[in-house]
């Protein structure tokens, strides 16, 4: 038996591949943990995983057996999902391992988040549109005030306060749109990942990130907020760009 799991996807969908191959038959199952849809099981036919893995070849990570049985049965528990896919598989299955054991929190502004945000091995967050698109009015109105404003130099330390601020309650609203438990697993599994890696400051990074998601505010789980941050002013300056070309346009 061969067992990976994948980079999760902007949603929280977390994909995993198995292969089990008897003296007679070769299974393959493959799932989205987190999504609706039923897993897909195929019996004996082998390019079924090895196209998969063809066409993601840096998103699937081989990982310890019992690791990946554990991550299923939590997955299907924490959402309340009964797959008789899973049902039947599971059977083949070794017993699950727990997860190592998440860390004690750590102070927020010592947390560097770069290492699981990289666009070769790191994870995405996606915040809800309507959320973010009211943070991004509250950008739009600080910086529009800025612009106003500019000639005072007393304003650019209130602006970035003022950034941080509308940053920091997107982030808070967003959270409270995502399922806690999940992301929790979620980030367990990056660090299961870079575990894989070697990366264990990257691992253990990905683990206090899971901590505090347990009960955290948006603004106090750092990878969350750095992502909400950056989608936040990389849209700001996207628009004003897009605002600019049109007044030249004009002229």
């Amino acid at each position: 038996m061969k067992t990976w799991i994948g980079l999760p996807e902007e949603d929280g969908g977390i994909p995993v591949l198995i292969v089990l191959e008897s003296q007679s038959h070769h299974f393959t199952f493959i799932d989205t943990l987190g999504r609706k849809e039923e897993p897909i099981l195929s019996i004996d036919r082998p390019e079924i995983h090895i196209e998969t893995r063809k066409q993601y070849p840096d998103r699937f990570y081989e990982v310890q057996e019992e690791l990946v049985s554990e991550i299923c049965s939590r997955a299907y528990t924490i959402l309340q999902q009964s797959s008789e896919t899973w049902d039947v598989f599971r059977n083949f299955m070794p017993p699950p391992q727990k997860l190592p054991i998440l860390p004690a929190l750590m102070d927020v502004q010592n947390i560097d988040v770069s290492g699981l945000m990289n666009a070769e091995h790191g994870l995405c967050i996606a915040i809800p549109d309507g959320i973010l698109l009211d943070g991004l009015r509250g950008i739009q109105m600080v910086k529009k005030n800025h612009d106003l404003n500019i000639k005072e130099s007393s304003q650019s330390q209130s602006i970035q306060l003022l950034i941080d601020t509308v940053v920091s309650t997107t982030a808070d609203l967003a959270v409270q749109h995502m399922h806690r438990e999940w992301w929790v697993l979620v980030m367990e599994c990056m660090g299961v990942i870079h575990d894989q890696l070697q990366n264990p400051q990257i691992a253990q990074t990905a683990r206090v990130n899971a901590r505090y998601f347990q009960i955290h505010n948006g603004s106090q789980i750092p990878i969350l907020k750095s992502w909400t941050e950056h989608f936040l002013l990389r849209g700001t300056a996207m628009a004003r760009i897009s605002q600019r070309h049109d007044l030249i346009n004009k002229k």
